[in-house]
């Protein structure tokens, strides 16, 4: 063999030693691989849904008084309100009278409160705890135990008011009776006008249309009905 020949060899022979030296040696037969990293895995997704449960809606509920104009009886109309309203918005409601839907549950609702008397919160109370409201001095100089009725009635429904009484423009005190034709000394209370409240129908009466009729105590001149609203 010539020289050539021989360095030709001995390269081959250096260049098959480091190819077998290098990589992973192969197996001599299958396996089972019985563990596989986490991550090799692939990535899995997942996705949340958030259930959001909403409060109902909480109301309050506040009355509106007026008077029936075939038997004077005081009706009061229910309101559910989402908040409580100002008592002069109220009062401006109590002037605005009976809606469609009112005069539909009672035809003959009327309001004995009209605008010419311009009912006006004045605040109070004084140191009597009055609270005050006024008024434009009837024709008669006194105010009607029906219309102070629905006044009061309104008014006493908001919870830090007990006691009314009225006054004109110059502040001079305008005279009024209960619903027993009692004369109010020192503001009104809801006990001068059954409280405001529903009474037993008695067996001469007949239930008024989508309310009860109330029965009045003795000597008054309105009873009082309820209707929805």
């Amino acid at each position: 063999m010539s020289r050539q020949a021989r360095r030709v060899a001995s390269v081959l022979a250096s260049l098959a030693l480091l190819t077998g030296s290098c990589g992973i040696g192969a197996d001599e037969e299958a396996r089972t691989v019985d563990e596989v990293p986490f991550d090799l895995l692939g990535t899995t997704t997942s996705t949340t849904t958030t259930t959001i449960v909403q409060a109902p809606e909480e109301f309050v509920t506040f009355f509106l008084y007026w008077h029936t104009a075939s038997d004077n009886r005081l009706i009061r109309f229910e309101r559910e309100l989402s908040e409580p309203p100002s008592i002069q918005d109220w009062l401006d409601g109590l002037v605005a009278g009976p809606g469609p839907e009112d005069l539909e549950r009672v035809p003959d609702a009327q309001a004995l409160i009209d605008a010419t008397l311009e009912p006006r919160f004045d605040g109070g109370p004084d140191d009597d705890g009055v609270h005050r409201i006024t008024i434009s001095r009837p024709a008669e100089g006194v105010l009607a135990a029906d219309q102070a009725a629905e006044l009061v009635c309104t008014v006493l429904q908001f919870g830090f008011v007990e006691r009314v009484a009225f006054q004109d423009p110059e502040g001079e005190a305008v005279e009024f009776s209960d619903l027993n034709a009692e004369a109010v000394e020192n503001g009104a209370t809801g006990e001068g006008f059954n409280n405001c409240e529903p009474q037993p129908v008695s067996e001469e009466q007949s239930p008024g249309d989508d309310g009860v009729v109330e029965e009045q105590e003795s000597g008054a001149t309105s009873t009082t009905t309820t209707t929805g609203g």
